[in-house]
């Protein structure tokens, strides 16, 4: 299996990290075999909604050789006849041939992310920031839970979720940049150190009682100046709702471009 998701990360179609979360979870995860190879694998999450609603979130992963429509499909229905589920199911795609199989199945694209990246180091930004403090993270989960909590997933972080994605390769208390006005924490932008080069915004919010004073614009800066400091990162990336225009058009003028997109796809 370390194989096989090796693959799939070189060709830039790697699991979220809540199905990582998952992975070694037999009930949550269907795994199809070739000559003795994995080729491809589904899995699937319980996502809690910010209003304590759940869903299930599918995805499915094919090795390059065998991303074709009717194969996706196969792996499709095998993954969802796998998944013992009462709750609305969700499909992410990042693949033209599984949004081909899905379409065929019945669903349709419901949601898209973009994934952006930017050469790193940006100009200086003077961005005043500090990393995190030991047992800070009640006042960064309040921050975020605000933040979003119009949010379908991202309102519902705890603190045992934060310290849990933090024990995952490449995140570090030090990459969690604060910043402060009067010595209080208003914004945040967590950060992680991908092994490809890649160092990503992995989450950024503003208390919404500081927001439409640029804090936002301040903590990607500061996340991005923080990773750029980190010998191994050459590119600064992150995810981002396409239905926000306001983050899209941020992140543009910081000169960053849309590489792909992971879509969301449901069915009635």
């Amino acid at each position: 299996i370390a194989a096989f998701l090796e693959a799939l990360a070189a060709d830039g179609h790697g699991v979220s990290e809540a199905k990582v979360a998952v992975l070694d979870t037999p009930d949550h995860v269907m795994r199809i075999h070739e000559d003795g190879a994995v080729v491809a694998e589904g899995a699937h999450a319980h996502p809690r909604h910010g209003d304590g609603e759940r869903h299930t979130a599918i995805e499915t992963l094919v090795l390059p050789s065998m991303q074709f429509p009717a194969f996706e499909r196969a792996v499709l229905d095998a993954t969802i006849a796998a998944t013992p589920t009462a709750y609305p199911i969700s499909v992410w795609s990042k693949r033209v041939s599984l949004d081909r199989a899905l379409e065929d199945a019945g669903f349709a694209a419901t949601r898209s992310l973009a994934f952006m990246a930017v050469d790193l180091p940006l100009p200086n930004p003077g961005v005043e920031h500090r990393s995190l403090i030991d047992g800070e993270w009640p006042a960064i989960v309040r921050i975020n839970n605000d933040a979003f909590a119009a949010h379908r997933e991202a309102a519902s972080l705890t603190v045992d979720d934060a310290r849990r994605i933090m024990g995952e390769p490449g995140f570090s208390e030090e990459g969690v940049r604060i910043v402060e006005i009067d010595e209080v924490p208003v914004a945040f932008c967590w950060t992680k150190v991908h092994p490809n080069g890649d160092g990503e915004v992995y989450r950024i919010a503003t208390s919404p009682a500081h927001q439409g004073r640029g804090l936002g614009r301040q903590a990607v800066l500061a996340g991005f100046e923080w990773l750029s400091r980190q010998p191994s990162v050459e590119r600064g990336t992150l995810w981002v709702d396409e239905a926000n225009d306001a983050a899209l058009s941020l992140y543009r003028d910081l000169g960053m471009e849309t590489l792909r997109r992971n879509r969301e796809f449901t069915r009635s």
